[in-house]
């Protein structure tokens, strides 16, 4: 079983190579990057292509003769920022009200444009031949490690923990003045759940947990959020159930409003660790299993670049 959990771990992370640098990307051209188009990267320019259109904060876009001759999706908290009329840079704007209407409404889009992995898009050279749906295969699997870096809890909301890692005997929770506030048993298993609650963690102060086991040292951080914020989030997902769709389409577009969320306000909000926990394991056919895909590869990517 070991080394199953290894394999699928590696899998993962080639899967992931050339998918997306360590954060998500903030936009994607749509329309008019056929010919004149460049995207320079950390120093770095490639021609734009159907496979290079994505568009990461900090990347400068060039078009010639003007970069108002292509189309381009911004996610809702990013902009193109003039440099000149031939190039703009990727930035991320104000973010809006976190229970704002056109916030939540623009969830469809963010599906479509930032969600869905693009059939067409390629990877880096050592999967360049392996397909979506063979990449979807991998990451649909139950075999998802949940080890959130930075998360920020909600009340009354369990939290799940799952690892590849084998011999963890308990998970710690500790204060800012290093005090263990909490520990569980697990017994050698690769998952634990438990609320804020159950393990004394309270507004306005910082934790740190860790795994208990065989050369496991990391440390992690997770923190309440803010009572205002944690009102308006609620209110988010209360407005998502209440709309028409099937559980698993209000799940999916929840989902979505917390990883939206936590790209928006990211010194603020990290919720990327509940985006999953309620997605379905089964699924109703292509569209809402790229969706759950999507997903799980943005988390990928998120937690990729958060350091213990």
């Amino acid at each position: 079983m070991k080394a199953i959990y290894s394999i699928l771990a590696s899998c993962i992370c080639l899967l992931l190579s050339g998918e997306a640098s360590a954060q998500n990307y903030v936009g994607v051209i749509l329309e008019g990057y056929k010919r004149g188009c460049k995207i320079t990267s950390s120093g770095e320019s490639r021609d734009c292509s159907d496979q290079y259109r994505y568009i990461f904060v900090g990347d400068i876009i060039e078009k010639n003769p003007s970069v108002r001759a292509l189309k381009i999706k911004w996610a809702p908290n990013a902009y193109g920022k003039d440099i000149d009329d031939r190039h703009v840079r990727a930035a991320l704007s104000q973010p809006p009200e976190i229970s704002n209407r056109g916030f939540i409404d623009s969830i469809k889009s963010y599906i479509e444009n930032f969600v869905k992995p693009a059939s067409h898009k390629t990877t880096g050279a050592v999967t360049r031949n392996i397909s979506m749906q063979n990449k979807c295969e991998y990451i649909l699997t139950d075999q998802f490690e949940q080890l959130p870096v930075n998360a920020t809890l909600l009340s009354g909301m369990p939290i799940t923990l799952s690892w590849f890692a084998t011999g963890v005997q308990s998970v710690s929770v500790f204060d800012n003045s290093e005090k263990k506030v909490f520990e569980k048993s697990v017994g050698g298993k690769s998952k634990v759940s438990f609320t804020p609650e159950e393990a004394s963690i309270k507004h306005g102060e910082k934790y740190t947990w860790s795994r208990e086991g065989h050369n496991l040292s990391e440390r992690y951080r997770f923190r309440m959020l803010d009572p205002d914020a944690e009102k308006e989030v609620r209110e988010g997902l209360q407005r998502i159930d209440s709309e028409k769709g099937s559980p698993s389409a209000k799940a999916i577009r929840k989902a979505t409003f917390l990883q939206m969320l936590s790209d928006a306000y990211p010194d603020r909000i990290d919720m990327y660790w509940l985006s999953l926990q309620d997605l379905p394991a089964k699924f109703s056919g292509v569209e809402e299993a790229r969706a759950i895909c999507g997903l799980k590869l943005r988390h990928a990517n998120h937690s990729r670049d958060q350091k213990p």
